[in-house]
């Protein structure tokens, strides 16, 4: 049963959990704060309460101790509230993060940590040299320097503990990875600062410190609601600024210079690529769909799952991003011929193949009919953008973006294109394609203008 001891405004609650092998008593403690409005009696049986379910949650195996660690603690959140409620790309991306906190707050005692440590952590990450993915560029003669070694490119893996591909990247000045370039070095003994620079940004942008601050905020408000913290330091700091990045996308007239640079790809590259164009679905939304979600005569198409690549998973099915991301809009008629000749590649593929076709019955699939990952189609475009000298900013993102877009400007209302395109509400739509709805709105000023401006008699 439970010990409550009242010390000054708040009370201390001690359970006996047994003896260890020592013969020493273990007790769990927690300390109980009253609200400052409460009356002695409410005061009374709510401490009461507080210890019943104290006991509870330690006889269950469900208390943590608010002293363990944030390192320990998010251990913990991982396994029993992350992987548990979380989508499978989601939980990667906070992965990738958690190192980072791990290495600045990880030692603080979790009910220790104050906003000032959460502040100082988000300065940390502003300033230059905190970028684990900086690329360095060789500026030396490495050829040369292979050469008068002895060392061929195709011995890349046994000497410097590198891929061929990196090294060749290396040799011809292109971008590679602070590891890599440092491992070259090492094995020919050359000064890194003298054979490599660092290119692009060296510090995380607002963004990417917003999307530390948002894991931080999931971390501690789940310590609070399973009442491990009273508050969360994070709700007492401000957020970092968004930073504002307008997203590429093409005009109407590059829009359509795309379609006819795709005579000549894959079938399924140009399917999928017309399909994004004309939908705006998501990258995700479009390699989980099935030939069940596509009514080709109607030339409409359901959005219900989706389907992402994870490092270590492999692909990895979900439902949408939201309740309105599942839904069923109308393809454009230039889509129904794309189709049906797709649909008539894709059944050649599959007897080709014979028996061993995997009938997994999606619409984009590898060469035996497995489902496809995304990064697959995010590689080729790369190249298809590269052949064709498009805008190094233009990625397959970019053609969900081209498709709201084009609505707005020829002048949708915003409720049908946040309803395509799957938002949540119709103000992510708004603040996503300001500056588009900006230009839309000049130019309707523009036809009113010329509409109501009096023509001058001759």
């Amino acid at each position: 049963m439970a010990t409550i001891t009242k010390r000054g405004k708040s009370y201390l609650i001690s359970i006996s959990c047994g003896y260890d092998d020592a013969g020493k008593q273990i007790r769990k403690t927690m300390t109980w704060k009253p609200e400052s409005s409460m009356t002695v009696r409410q005061e009374k049986k709510a401490v009461k309460a507080a210890a019943v379910r104290f006991e509870d949650q330690v006889q269950s195996g469900q208390y943590i101790d608010p002293s363990i660690t944030l390192s320990q603690f998010i251990d913990k959140w991982l396994t029993d509230y992350a992987e548990v409620s979380l989508r499978a790309d989601t939980i990667a991306g906070y992965k990738a993060n958690i190192p980072t906190i791990k290495a600045a707050l990880g030692h603080l005692k979790l009910c220790k940590i104050q906003p000032q440590h959460i502040i100082e952590f988000y300065k940390n990450l502003s300033e230059n040299g905190v970028r684990r993915d900086t690329k360095y560029q060789c500026t030396i003669d490495l050829q040369k320097i292979l050469k008068e070694n002895n060392i061929l490119k195709k011995d890349a893996q046994a000497v410097f503990g590198i891929s061929y591909a990196t090294l060749f990247q290396a040799v011809k000045g292109r971008n590679i990875s602070k590891a890599s370039a440092e491992s070259i070095c090492r094995a020919l003994k050359i000064s890194m600062e003298k054979s490599f620079k660092p290119v692009g940004k060296d510090k995380l942008s607002g963004n990417t410190i917003l999307h530390y601050h948002n894991l931080l905020k999931s971390i501690f408000s789940t310590a609070v609601h399973w009442q491990v913290l009273v508050y969360s330091p994070v709700d007492r700091v401000k957020a970092p600024k968004k930073e504002y990045v307008e997203q590429e996308c093409l005009t109407a007239e590059e829009a359509q210079k795309l379609v006819c640079l795709l005579d000549g790809e894959p079938e399924n590259r140009k399917a999928a690529t017309l399909i994004a164009l004309c939908s705006g679905m998501r990258r995700s939304e479009l390699y989980a769909l099935k030939w069940d979600s596509i009514d080709i005569d109607t030339c409409t198409v359901s959005i219900c799952k989706t389907a992402v690549y994870v490092a270590k998973q492999g692909i990895v099915n979900g439902d949408t991003k939201n309740k309105k991301s599942t839904r069923v809009i109308k393809l454009p008629s230039c889509c129904q011929r794309v189709l049906l000749e797709y649909r008539a590649w894709y059944n050649e593929q599959r007897l080709a193949c014979g028996d061993q076709w995997h009938d997994s019955n999606r619409l984009f699939v590898t060469w035996n009919g497995e489902p496809e990952s995304p990064e697959n189609f995010t590689t080729w475009f790369r190249t298809f953008r590269r052949k064709n000298n498009l805008s190094e900013g233009l990625h397959p993102h970019s053609l969900r973006h081209t498709n709201a877009t084009l609505q707005i400007g020829a002048h949708q209302d915003i409720k049908t294109v946040s309803s395509r395109l799957g938002h949540s509400q119709t103000s992510t739509t708004l603040n996503v394609y300001a500056h588009a709805i900006q230009e839309a709105d000049a130019t309707a000023a523009d036809v009113l203008n010329g509409l109501l401006t009096p023509s001058k008699k001759a």
